[in-house]
């Protein structure tokens, strides 16, 4: 299969990546890394310290399957902030 660029939606803007992307490469090059440990309690915090969860088309994923879950042709991605606290 050859590396074709597909088009997806990443937090409301149009991007192209490669169509052999996972979620987890599209967190990482956006700047949401994810320590190697996915059972890590601290995995999802962003280098400004903010805690978040993925969307794909709407649907959360977990953080476990971010490495699983392969782009595909105009996806939406969003990225939500967690809020903590009472």
């Amino acid at each position: 299969m050859s590396n074709l660029l597909i088009k997806i939606v990443f937090n409301g803007e149009l991007k192209s990546v490669s169509s052999k992307f996972t979620l987890l490469q599209i967190l990482e090059q956006e700047g949401y890394p994810i320590p190697p440990d996915s059972k890590d309690a601290e995995r999802n915090e962003t280098e400004h310290g903010k805690r978040y969860i993925a969307a794909v088309n709407q649907r959360i994923i977990s953080a476990d399957d971010y490495w699983q879950i392969r782009l595909q042709p105009n996806d939406t991605i969003d990225v939500l902030g967690v809020i903590t606290g009472g």
